[in-house]
């Protein structure tokens, strides 16, 4: 029997106008990946017994709560309370994206509110959060698409994973005891991770490369390739021992997957096959069923469950 894992990523909630589960992550997954299998003319393999983890509700909460004195904080100054302050670790998420795409200071300046001091350092204090609004406002004028909308949710949520004590773990947990302790020892196991449920993932491979075995990990729109990512993993940043091919997939607009290919450069490897002249049109370049629609994505899915 092979098991077929899916690992969502940001932007997954519960919400009024499109309720979700694990359920629907894998309905509509295994969807896209049988249309775009027909429409290549192959048929799929029998025998796959596929599972979705869902923690959208968990991420987004505790990122919502967590940042939720974004939208009114107090002027700077002497008397501003420490609540007005992020750490480092995000204020470097933040500022490496600002300087991914060029936005100098003077832009995010502009973007400050009329009642925002110009100075939005701190000694060791960290950064005003009205200057990360900025960021983010200024981002948005030059990401195209429907990156504009993502660049807010991916930053937030990105940003409370790696950062507010304890999420990451919760996360990581829920993952682990939805989809990986589920799987039996004689099972042959394909992963597919998209968005921030790759760095989920890859983190679990780790912990697990005594006790688990992986045909496929199939990385789509993935943030593994920053550095405050990569720090807060931390050493060794490694092609898992146990996992026989890593094949990473992205479109060059997408906003999370903000360096398109994991190599030696952006990931200390050169053993993980990139395919990163992914299209996925103009809507939105992080739709996991767009990833899932290009067939040298389902080829590589349809190969390994061959092979499995």
């Amino acid at each position: 029997m092979t098991k077929l894992i899916f690992v969502h990523g940001i932007n997954n909630e519960n919400r009024d106008d499109r309720p979700n589960s694990a359920d629907i992550i894998r309905e509509t997954w295994l969807g896209a990946i049988s249309d775009t299998a027909t429409r290549m003319g192959v048929e799929l393999p029998g025998g796959i017994d596929c599972c979705a983890a869902f923690y959208g509700d968990e991420l987004a909460d505790s990122s919502s709560n967590w940042d939720s004195d974004l939208v009114n904080v107090s002027t700077m100054g002497s008397a501003s309370s420490d609540a007005d302050y992020v750490d480092d670790g995000v204020m470097a998420l933040y500022r490496e994206y600002q300087r991914f795409y060029n936005i100098q200071d003077r832009d995010v300046l502009a973007e400050l509110d009329e009642r925002d001091d110009v100075h939005y350092v701190r000694m060791a204090g960290g950064i005003h959060k009205s200057w990360l609004k900025a960021i983010t406002r200024a981002l948005e004028k030059v990401i195209p698409t429907r990156g504009r909308y993502i660049a807010k949710v991916a930053l937030r949520q990105a940003a409370a994973y790696l950062h507010k004590r304890g999420l990451k773990e919760q996360i990581d947990d829920i993952v682990m005891d939805q989809v990986f302790k589920t799987i039996g020892t004689d099972e042959k196991v394909i992963v597919v991770a998209h968005s921030l449920g790759t760095v989920v993932t890859y983190d679990l491979l780790r912990r697990l490369r005594h006790t688990l075995n992986v045909d496929l990990f199939l990385t789509l729109g993935s943030p593994l390739g920053i550095e405050i990512v990569k720090d807060r993993l931390g050493p060794p940043l490694l092609f898992p021992k146990n996992v026989k091919r890593w094949v990473n997939g992205a479109d060059n607009e997408d906003f999370v997957a903000l360096y398109p290919q994991l190599n030696r450069r952006t990931f200390g490897d050169d053993t993980i096959i990139n395919i990163s002249n992914l299209d996925n049109g103009y809507e939105d370049a992080h739709s996991i069923t767009q990833y899932l629609s290009h067939p040298e994505v389902i080829a590589e899915l349809v190969s390994a469950m061959k092979l499995s």
